[in-house]
């Protein structure tokens, strides 16, 4: 799984002379068979093997088919213990790097080589993931499953005892009514328990969502027992059984996972539109997105899925550009890169902006590819 640790050391590799290959593919065995992925990996491959290379790359080029068939060897070798839903592989052999991660969500298939690891992909890897909760329920037990990544990370369970039967049930209406009380009483109880240790876990682990699996008829009680902060979370309904395999859970929570992530992505698309229109607070395209980058007056960077665009920057200052070539603050020299969306959202990170990848067809194009929620005005 990814982790903090893992993007500090890619992040800080770079060679001086020898090719960094990366690797990212889609793993997933409900969509691809062993067969599938061998032949997206020659494909991969293809054209990096016959990139013609002149007389002074030769040794480059050569270096660089070495380290993709090393990470291609080790794919269909150990494909069967994967089990994941996609690898990201990084692979420099004269400098003592291979890294490889297990991805939860399915990547981009791609290769990409260059002086340093490409972890575009596992930067939104690590920052689109909220953790959420649901939980399934009935009238004396609950199953809460804490989801992370595409995964669940824990599983809590509240049971509580069988009721024992009332002497006086069955004997008269009283009985019957007294009996009726009794069991609602307990499942009023039982509710407030599930409620609780929702909350507990929450006050641990803030959850982003919380998605409810019950019978109607507890709905709307359950809700109300709630805390104000859960109940403001709660965002959609299932109506499943207990003892539902956690595995279709899972499934079904991460469809309402992926529906819930597009929405917000069309919303918070939109407050930009509006809050540019309206001359506010925010500022669209690479140029524009950059110049206030580069003076710290970012707040928060959206960029469209896989966009990226060559640009340069000062090795010295961090300073980010386009078409420069001497750096405007330190004087140095700008170097190349045939990425700079991808320092961008480096520097963002660095400057603890917050950074949000979002989905095709929610208006970004109308913005060129990139924007920003802005401090001030420059």
């Amino acid at each position: 799984m990814l982790s903090k640790t893992d993007l500090d050391l890619l992040r800080n590799f770079r060679s001086q002379s020898n090719p960094v290959v990366s690797v990212y593919l889609n793993t997933d065995g409900k969509a691809h068979s062993k067969k599938e992925v061998e032949t997206r990996l020659r494909e991969l491959s293809r054209p990096v093997r016959i990139q013609p290379e002149p007389e002074e790359r030769r040794e480059f080029h050569r270096q660089t088919i070495a380290e993709y068939q090393k990470i291609e060897d080790h794919i269909v070798k150990h494909y069967k213990e994967f089990n994941c839903r996609g690898l990201a592989l990084f692979s420099c052999s004269a400098e003592d790097l291979w890294h490889e991660i297990e991805l939860p969500r399915p990547p981009r298939d791609r290769v990409i080589v260059s002086d340093a690891p490409f972890i575009r992909p596992l930067q939104f890897q690590e920052v689109e993931y909220h953790p959420y909760c649901t939980v399934v329920l009935d009238r004396n037990s609950a199953k809460i499953l804490l989801i992370y990544k595409g995964a669940i990370q824990e599983t809590i369970r509240v049971i509580e005892e069988a009721p024992q039967r009332d002497r006086h049930s069955g004997r008269s209406d009283y009985g019957e009514e007294r009996a009726h009380r009794k069991g609602g009483a307990q499942v009023g109880g039982h509710l407030k328990h599930v409620a609780e240790a929702l909350f507990k876990l929450h006050q641990r682990q803030p959850l982003h969502w919380l998605i409810l699996g019950c019978k109607p008829e507890y709905l709307h009680e359950f809700e109300q027992t709630l805390h104000s902060y859960l109940r403001e979370r709660v965002a959609a309904h299932l109506d499943l059984a207990v003892d539902t395999p956690d595995h279709e859970i899972l499934d079904r929570s991460l469809k309402i996972e992926r529906s819930l992530v597009f929405k917000e992505h069309c919303r918070v698309v939109e407050k930009l539109q509006h809050t540019i229109q309206a001359n506010g607070m925010a500022v669209s395209g690479l140029e524009q997105t950059l110049r206030y980058l580069n003076v710290q007056a970012v707040e928060s960077l959206l960029v469209a899925r896989d966009f990226q665009l060559p640009g340069v920057y000062c090795d010295r200052c961090h300073f980010l550009g386009i078409l420069e070539t001497v750096c405007p603050v330190s004087g140095d020299q700008m170097l190349e890169t045939p990425d700079v969306v991808t320092l961008a959202i480096d520097r963002a990170l660095n400057l603890n902006c917050e950074v949000q990848q979002v989905y095709e067809g929610v208006g970004m194009d109308k913005l060129g590819q990139i924007g920003a929620f802005i401090r001030y005005r420059l």
